[in-house]
C-alpha cells in the first residue's frame, strides 16, 4: 500500500513537470527589438530606427519621433500595433514598419498570425516574417487614422521546455510500468491467500 501511495504521487510530480514544460516558451519579454520604418522599399529607411526593451509598457510611442505613424506595444507573444498617423499611407513597392531582434537572443519565429484588425485593408497578406524578424506592409491604405491590429507570434519551444517535456514523458512511461506490476503483483498476492 506504501508503495503504490509513492507511486501515485510519483506520477503526479511527473504530470505538473509535463504541464510545466508543455507551457513554458520563447517570447518577447526582456528582449530588445528594433522597429525601422522603410519607404519607398525595404532597403529604404525613414527616419532612424529605434530600440525599446520589451517590458509591461508601450515600447514604442509615437514611432518614428520625426514622424509619427503608430505606436507599438509588445507582450510575451503579441504585438499591438496603433496607428497615431492621419490620412492614408503612400502607395510604394514597400511602406511600413519592420520589427527585428537587435541582439538575436530570441528563439526563432516560426508563425505570425493575425488576431485581430479594426482596419478591413490590413489583412495577414500583409505581414512576412522570417526567423528574426517581422515586416508589415501599410503600402496604399487609404485611411488609418485611429485603426489598430493586434499579432500573435510563435516561437521555436525552448530546448529546455522540451527537455523537461521529453524527460516527463520518459518518468511517465517508466512509473506506469512499475505501477502496472505493482497492482499485477498485488492481485497474484490476493489470489494466493484465497
Amino acid at each position: 500500500m506504501r508503495h503504490t501511495i509513492k507511486t501515485i504521487l510519483s506520477l503526479t510530480s511527473v504530470f505538473i513537470l509535463i504541464l510545466v514544460s508543455a507551457t513554458a516558451q520563447a517570447s518577447f519579454l526582456g528582449q530588445d527589438i528594433r522597429a525601422s520604418v522603410y519607404f519607398p522599399e525595404i532597403g529604404t529607411f525613414v527616419g532612424e530606427p529605434e530600440i525599446a526593451t520589451v517590458t509591461s509598457d508601450e515600447e514604442f510611442t509615437f514611432f518614428p519621433t520625426k514622424n509619427p505613424l503608430l505606436n507599438a506595444d509588445f507582450s510575451s507573444t503579441t504585438i499591438d500595433i496603433e496607428f497615431v498617423i492621419y490620412g492614408g499611407i503612400e502607395t510604394a513597392s514597400f511602406t511600413g514598419v519592420v520589427f527585428d531582434d537587435v541582439s538575436n537572443n530570441i528563439q526563432s519565429i516560426t508563425g505570425v498570425s493575425l488576431e485581430s484588425s479594426t482596419n478591413p485593408e490590413i489583412d495577414i497578406s500583409r505581414v512576412t516574417f522570417d526567423e528574426n524578424s517581422i515586416a508589415i506592409n501599410f503600402q496604399g491604405i487609404e485611411n488609418v487614422t485611429g485603426d489598430s491590429l493586434s499579432l500573435n507570434v510563435t516561437f521555436v519551444p525552448l530546448p529546455s521546455a522540451l527537455i523537461l517535456f521529453i524527460s516527463g514523458f520518459v518518468m511517465l512511461s517508466s512509473l506506469t510500468r512499475k505501477l502496472t506490476l505493482t497492482i499485477f503483483s498485488y492481485g497474484l498476492k490476493i489470489r494466493s491467500q484465497e
